[in-house]
């Protein structure tokens, strides 16, 4: 904690706490009404603030390659989930990346690039040694916590867990999924493979105290998106870009729903 106090303190005094200036010619300052800003959250390895204060990731990367190809000027900026869904969806010169795609956001946003496929599975206590199957979880034999507004709750209605037996949480209320599960709360949480080894570290988890059982969400993709309201000149810049890069061979078919 106090090392995570120290790091915050720091980066609001050089002022880059969780935003990223890009593509400004010469270092000149741009038009602010001209830069496109592009929202997310804290997720590795696809998203993250690094202790420069500077916002990485393999999706953070696509998604620079792609604003770089259309020479307009950029900013990312990470924050808190829900308040990143709402800025962007204020913003008609603002997209958001490594959003999930599914039925209910379809028709809600231009859905302009895959930057990552993540690797979900559900993680149960490493001392239960249960037989995790799809016809189980259906009948209502297991119970798992979801946080509300991600992609875990989606994932584990389409898994077959019943309603009732999802324990749903909101971000950022300090209860922890990784908690829950060690006290025993839940028989599992979420969570993607690769995010999953850099929790090391954070509240409530304890290394080695839980693992892998199944994998879920194999549909899952995550989006750069753009909401209905964004400018249209700068959607169709962001398409054009992204054409001319897959034509080019740099954004990953891999990335593709069905592979």
């Amino acid at each position: 904690m106090n090392f995570n106090f120290f790091r915050f303190a720091k980066l609001i005094i050089t002022g880059f706490v969780g935003v990223t200036f890009a593509s400004l010619p010469n270092g000149a300052c741009a038009q602010e009404s001209a830069v496109v800003t592009l929202y997310t959250e804290e997720f590795r390895p696809y998203n993250f603030t690094d202790e420069n204060g500077k916002i990485r990731g393999t999706a953070t990367a696509i998604v620079k390659r792609i604003m770089e190809e259309t020479k307009l000027p950029y900013k990312i900026r990470s924050l808190h989930w829900t308040r990143t869904v709402r800025e962007a969806g204020l913003d008609k010169r603002g997209l958001i990346f490594s959003l999930f795609r599914s039925e209910e956001r379809e028709s809600k946003f231009h859905w302009l690039a895959a930057v990552a496929r993540p690797d979900f599975r559900l993680f149960a206590r490493t001392d239960d040694m249960r037989t995790v199957t799809t016809a189980l979880i259906k009948a209502g034999t297991f119970s798992a916590v979801c946080v509300i507004a991600t992609a875990s709750c989606h994932m584990l209605r389409k898994a077959g867990f019943p309603e009732e037996k999802l324990f749903k949480i909101a971000q950022g209320v300090g209860v922890s999924t990784t908690g829950l599960l060690e006290y025993g709360r839940v028989d599992f949480y979420s969570a993607d493979l690769k995010a999953h080894r850099f929790r090391k570290g954070e509240a409530g988890f304890t290394e080695g105290a839980s693992k892998p059982v199944l994998r879920i969400g194999s549909d899952i993709v995550f989006y750069l998106a753009a909401g209905r309201h964004v400018d249209k000149t700068l959607i169709a810049k962001i398409r054009s870009a992204t054409a001319t890069l897959k034509a080019a061979g740099e954004l990953s078919p891999d990335l593709l729903p069905g592979k």
